[in-house]
């Protein structure tokens, strides 16, 4: 059975790119940043193809792309980053640490959003509803039409002047052009970032009280909240098994140690819900609580008890949902029942040469939705660097165990 040495020893021997040296030095090995070594893998980094790939798109005010979520399809020609989000998920996956300078600019972008400083982009999207040719800010107007009382002078009037927005005949201000939810959005991803960041704390205290409304001896109430979301008491991000929740939540002791335990229980899929009325169920069968009842939102359509082996698909899926989940102090002990020793075991199945990982289709790098590729290394068509970014990426996942 290959051990954890035996993974750093490989490592050791076989890394040879920038940021595969600087995960190593920083995560696996844990030299400290004063160190000698630290320093020397740092400005390895920073000189690397991938850290140039971001520190080159990156606008002056700390964002990329297009939009701050999703972005336009026409925006991938013209940027390696469609959004801000895609670009914050690979900076983490480099390991940027927090006082890098294009993490420091990200971070002041993402409080003056907090703080309405600075106007984000409207990116509120109705996935079911939208044309194809229709822009996001008409379908947002048109999502709140739908879901606001069509009779009421006020929201008419409120409704007239976005539409004025919308086609510029009125400047908008701040405050105006925030999206339904999107200071959870960048509160999460500021999280990710900045640990501990003041600006985070309202929102996870406020998610908190959520989630203590809705565990029932234990259980999630799905049907409960499912009412509580269609009635405007909560918003959508805030399900525990959305992905926006989970990076919210991380490193935060939000409850006391039971509900502690039952939440992360819950995103893992260890514990069983309090499912909806099977009446209820049919007839909302297009809600996104209904039709995902099992999957992370954003993520995947399976939850993180579903262990995966090399082979699938779904495998590199898999290790991004534990790398969402790494985040919590009970990581440790979930990991050592469910993932830690078969982890290990792909581990020693790849070094040993019982496995070829598929060569890449393209060389963009930018995941969907939430996921990341673990591509350290600057040449991926070589099939051994592959090979060694994989098991890099096993090994920081086993590190934090």
């Amino acid at each position: 059975m290959t051990t954890a040495h035996q993974l750093t020893d490989y490592l050791s021997e076989q890394i040879s790119d920038p940021v595969q040296k600087f995960i190593f030095a920083s995560e696996i090995i844990k030299c400290p940043p004063s160190s000698r070594e630290y320093a020397e893998a740092y400005d390895g980094l920073m000189q690397s193809k991938w850290y140039s790939e971001l520190a080159s798109d990156q606008k002056a005010d700390g964002s990329w792309g297009s939009a701050f979520h999703g972005g336009n399809v026409s925006s991938q020609n013209e940027y390696k980053f469609p959004c801000t989000e895609a670009a914050i998920r690979r900076a983490r996956e480099l390991g940027l640490p927090k006082d890098d300078p294009i993490i420091l600019k990200c971070i002041g972008l993402l409080e003056s959003y907090i703080l309405r400083e600075t106007r984000p982009p409207v990116t509120i999207e109705d996935y079911h509803e939208r044309s194809k040719d229709e822009s996001p800010e008409a379908a947002a107007i048109r999502t709140l039409m739908l879901r606001l009382p069509k009779n009421d002078p006020d929201i008419i009037k409120s409704l007239n002047l976005l539409d004025e927005y919308i086609r510029r005949e009125t400047p908008p201000p701040v405050e105006a052009t925030e999206n339904i939810g999107a200071g959870f959005g960048f509160a999460a991803n500021l999280n990710m970032l900045d640990p501990g960041n003041p600006l985070v704390s309202p929102f996870q205290k406020n998610a908190a009280e959520t989630y203590g409304a809705f565990f029932i001896d234990g259980r999630f109430s799905e049907e409960a909240y499912f009412d509580a979301e269609n009635e405007g008491s909560v918003y959508i991000l805030a399900h525990p098994r959305n992905a926006f929740s989970i990076m919210l939540m991380r490193g935060f002791d939000f409850l006391d140690k039971a509900m502690q335990r039952h939440f992360y229980s819950y995103v893992w899929g260890k514990t069983e819900t309090i499912r909806m009325d099977p009446k209820k169920q049919r007839k909302n069968k297009k809600h996104w609580i209904v039709q995902n009842l099992d999957s992370i939102c954003y993520m995947s359509d399976f939850l993180p008890v579903s262990k995966k082996v090399l082979e699938e698909k779904d495998f590199t899926v898999w290790l991004s949902l534990l790398e969402l989940v790494s985040g919590y102090s009970l990581f440790s002990e979930f990991m050592k029942e469910e993932a830690y020793e078969h982890l290990l075991g792909e581990a020693g199945r790849l070094i040993a040469g019982g496995v070829i990982l598929p060569a890449p289709k393209s060389g963009h790098v930018v995941a969907c939705g939430h996921q990341t590729n673990g591509r350290y290394a600057e040449n991926w068509r070589d099939k051994e660097k592959r090979k060694t970014d994989m098991v890099l990426r096993i090994a920081r996942l086993l590190a934090k165990c």
